[in-house]
């Protein structure tokens, strides 16, 4: 009676032909290609949106509106300056008038 189990040994990796382990390559290339091309739509869609929006009108008159505030606000600040500075010399003064109407 014959045996009913047959065993085969594995080939061995240097036994498999070229052409065998290009195509595998090959295979793996295609497949990463293909995951990659929704991820390259997508940024390449995010950023023309982005684009058509910081390029819109409403962007563009928010951006001069925000200058304009920034302007004002400098003034503003410059105007403080000058004030505080005018009060700390009127105050010096008061002082010294003080002194000498005491002496």
């Amino acid at each position: 009676m014959a045996p009913t189990f047959y065993h085969y040994w594995p080939v061995p990796m240097t036994d498999k032909s070229e052409s065998m382990l290009e195509s595998q390559r090959l295979g793996r290339l295609g497949c990463l290609g293909i995951l990659l091309i929704p991820v390259v739509v997508a940024l390449l869609v995010a950023v023309i949106t982005l684009g058509i929006r910081v390029n819109s009108k409403a962007c563009k008159d928010g951006l001069l509106a925000e200058q304009e505030c920034r302007n004002a606000t400098r003034l503003l600040e410059l105007r403080l300056t000058q004030t505080q500075q005018d009060l700390l010399e009127t105050m010096d003064q008061a002082a010294t008038c003080n002194q000498t109407a005491v002496s």
